[in-house]
């Protein structure tokens, strides 16, 4: 038995993808998760140069501080002034200033 045209036409209509307009739905969907996904990669990023920069800075310390214990006593003689009188309120005045800008950064990028 030979199909017709007539019914291979028949089964082609019913074989053949419906007629539909985009999905914008799925087209936002799609786009939101990829935004998201550089925006994760970014913030992974972002972490890894913080890091960096937190480990090259104990580092300095680290290096600054036996840099200090090398020289000891004279460098014991060379900050005395500086904690001592005029010198140690400076320093406070100085720290407190660091302090307060910080929180007003972090305050800042909270608004």
């Amino acid at each position: 038995m030979t199909p017709t045209p007539d019914r291979l036409a028949r089964l082609a209509r019913r074989l053949a993808l419906p007629e539909r307009g985009p999905d914008e739905a799925f087209v936002t969907r799609v786009r939101l998760a990829r935004e998201a996904a550089d925006l994760a990669r970014e913030a992974a990023r972002s972490r890894r140069e913080q890091l960096l920069v937190e480990i090259g800075g104990g580092g300095a310390l680290l290096f600054a501080a036996h840099q200090l214990s090398q020289i000891g006593e004279q460098a014991a003689n060379l900050l005395a002034p500086a904690a001592t009188g005029l010198g140690g309120l400076a320093l406070f005045g100085l720290a407190a200033a660091m302090m307060l800008s910080t929180l007003a950064g972090e305050r800042e990028g909270l608004a």
